[in-house]
């Protein structure tokens, strides 16, 4: 089995082949659908990746992506700063200001 940290290794090892920084970012693409309306909003969560790991909260990618600007990874942010900045949140934030502009929420 694979575990996250596993993971992690391997991305830091194949990135140790290119120039830093190594500029990255999460994406999350919201849709709503009621078989008469569809609408799709996007949210990104920019960053880099870097070479340690640091923080112990989150999953996946969390203790190697620093976030752009707060110079902290996603690993030590605590669960409710992370869901206020993330990529999930931005998309379906805007997903639901399109919906509430639509009235259909």
């Amino acid at each position: 089995n694979c575990t996250f940290n596993d993971n992690n290794k391997k991305v830091l090892e194949e990135l140790g082949k290119f120039e830093e920084p190594h500029l990255a970012k999460f994406i999350c693409c919201a849709v709503y659908f009621d078989a008469k309306n569809k609408f799709t909003a996007l949210g990104e969560l920019p960053g880099e990746i870097i070479k340690e790991f640091r923080g112990q909260n989150g999953f996946g990618y969390d203790p190697i992506f620093l976030h752009a600007g707060l110079n902290k990874t996603l690993a030590e942010l605590s669960t409710e700063e992370k869901n206020r900045i993330s990529h999930r949140a931005r998309a379906f934030n805007k997903l639901k200001e399109i919906l509430f502009a639509e009235e259909l929420i």
